[in-house]
């Protein structure tokens, strides 16, 4: 995902001069075209997360739309505390794009894995966030910020995900409802990369149908309320730790809305931080997230 964004934010800086681009230990591949034809709109600073925030903060101050990128855990920990004061507080439009969500950076241990930003990033104010699933979804949400106002920070998977988001009816703000074969009361809901595995699963099990939230509190939204009501069954895959994902955000709309009778099953990477080292799918397997886990642990209870 990070080569399709940031070719498509030097389409969108050569349509505007005030679309910049700021980063901090990226390869020279993916930026040499963006770096040579437009210098002014690109900016390359180092690894320094804290003050990459706060220029790009300066720079929205002038009326320019800022995209900020580096490895998740760079920015999500390191310059949380300008990301909340000085993009969030004053609610600038600067987009902070991360690679490595989740699990993706398994093989160099947890100081590159991230696997509590929702959780961390619930709190900063006027903070939208995303979680795409492929280059296809990232291209419209890129889109979607760029024509917006206000912060935004996407969560991009590792790259090279097999393309499934054109196969469905596209909504950021409302959720996505992807219906089975059979009626049902069966529903998965998920974010991001792990919708490719629950569309695996659901071409197993006819009667299953999922709820993708790309904009992670849109499970607020009245239509995703309302498709929460007309099921019984429950199944919430994440690659989040169990506590401030969507598995919070459901509980949280279940309270408030006194919606009675769910039977909820969550699957994610547990409450403690992951502290192994290994590739993503080997991890997954460990902690039941893969696509063999899943599926029997769904089918054992529905059938």
């Amino acid at each position: 995902m990070r080569k399709d964004s940031i070719e498509h934010i030097y389409k969108l800086a050569k349509e505007d001069c005030r679309v910049v681009f700021i980063g901090s230990d990226l390869g020279a591949g993916s930026i040499a075209k963006y770096q040579t034809e437009l210098p002014k709109q690109f900016l390359m600073e180092g690894i320094s997360e804290a003050h990459i925030v706060s220029m790009a903060a300066g720079l929205a101050l002038t009326g320019c739309k800022v995209f900020i990128h580096t490895i998740a855990p760079f920015f999500v920990r390191r310059a949380l505390e300008q990301i909340i004061l000085d993009i969030g507080a004053e609610n600038l439009d600067v987009c902070i794009l991360c690679s490595g969500g989740g699990l993706v950076y398994g093989p160099l241990g947890h100081s590159h894995t991230m696997v509590d930003d929702f959780s961390i990033l619930s709190t900063v104010p006027n903070l939208k966030l995303y979680a795409p699933a492929d280059a296809l979804e990232m291209i419209k949400i890129l889109n979607e910020i760029n024509s917006s106002q206000g912060p935004s920070y996407i969560r991009m998977g590792k790259g090279n995900e097999k393309p499934v988001t054109h196969e469905f009816q596209y909504s950021l703000t409302s959720g996505n409802f992807i219906q089975g074969k059979n009626h049902s009361d069966n529903l998965i809901i998920t974010t991001g990369i792990m919708l490719q595995r629950c569309l695996d699963i659901q071409r197993k099990i006819e009667k299953l149908n999922i709820l993708h939230i790309p904009q992670i509190d849109s499970i607020y939204s009245s239509d995703c309320i309302n498709i929460l009501k007309n099921h019984k069954n429950i199944f919430i895959i994440e690659e989040h730790l169990r506590t401030g994902g969507i598995y919070s955000r459901v509980s949280d709309v279940m309270i408030s809305e006194i919606i009675m009778g769910l039977n909820i099953k969550h699957y994610s990477l547990g409450n403690d931080y992951i502290f192994q080292y290994g590739k993503q799918e080997q991890l997954h397997e460990i902690l039941k997230l893969d696509f063999d886990s899943l599926l029997h642990n769904i089918k054992e209870c529905i059938k």
